[in-house]
């Protein structure tokens, strides 16, 4: 199976293998399936957790309480605003 460097990773042709794929499934011959995959995946390899813990979570949730809360008011606030400024001239 021919090779070749992308971003420091060597990965195989999969053109040249499903090309493959189509001329033996024209000849009537068996499929071979899908690429073999050498090696674990970037997913695989990655053993850490990108989850925050409790503790990091509790602290900021103060903050965006008072974001969500201050924009609630806000949204309903300006359109009575609006609405007295325009009615009173």
């Amino acid at each position: 199976m021919q090779q070749y460097r992308h971003e420091g990773r060597i990965r195989p042709f999969a053109c040249k293998q499903r090309l493959t794929a189509i001329a033996a499934i024209l000849q009537c011959s068996k499929d071979p399936g899908p690429p073999k995959r050498e090696g674990k995946s970037r997913y695989e390899a990655s053993t850490g957790s990108t989850y925050r813990t409790k503790e990091e979570t509790e602290g900021k949730k103060d903050v965006f309480v008072n974001v969500v809360v201050a924009l609630l008011v806000i949204s309903f606030v300006a359109p009575m605003v609006q609405f007295f400024a325009y009615t009173k001239r």
